[in-house]
């Protein structure tokens, strides 16, 4: 389709860019032998990087794969969280969710793992989705004024 760019591709389905957005779509079940394959993956070491990246300083933070879920369930929760800004997203209510992220009034939110934030639904696509895959999430922005570094985990892949 013009305008569509399919942005990743997973066992499980894909990403795609239109018109500014992004948006992850599951493709279908993997079958129970690929089942089998994917929770001997998910238990290797590989798969979740809990160590902070060399060059890091910022915060540390672990996030519940429950929690993560329901966010990505319930996108009008965390959407009225975050606000378009110029370059990235502005946080506008650190209650909750926001609060959990480490997250403050008026800090500008602008890379997750080296993807520009452009809008509310990327917080799904690049922070959210990648967590409950046990991925490491390095979130970038600046707060009052200064660089700032967020870097999330699964609590359950990264047990503190």
């Amino acid at each position: 389709m013009p305008g569509v760019r399919v942005e990743a591709v997973w066992p499980g389905g894909v990403t795609l860019i239109e018109a500014g957005g992004r948006r992850e779509i599951a493709l279908r079940s993997a079958p129970a032998a690929d089942k089998a394959r994917t929770a001997m993956a998910v238990t290797g070491p590989k798969l979740a990087t809990c160590a902070a990246p060399a060059g890091f300083a910022g915060q540390v933070i672990r996030l519940n794969a429950e929690l993560l879920s329901g966010m990505i369930k319930a996108p009008d929760t965390w959407k009225a969280l975050v606000q378009t800004g110029p370059g990235g997203l502005i946080v506008r209510d650190q209650s909750g969710f926001a609060g959990m992220m480490g997250l403050r009034n008026g800090d500008h939110i602008e890379r997750a793992n080296g993807i520009a934030l452009a809008i509310p639904d990327d917080i799904g696509a690049t922070v959210l989705q990648p967590l409950t895959r046990s991925q490491s999430v390095w979130v970038t922005g600046i707060r009052e004024g200064k660089a700032q570094q967020w870097f999330y985990l699964n609590a359950g892949a990264c047990p503190a």
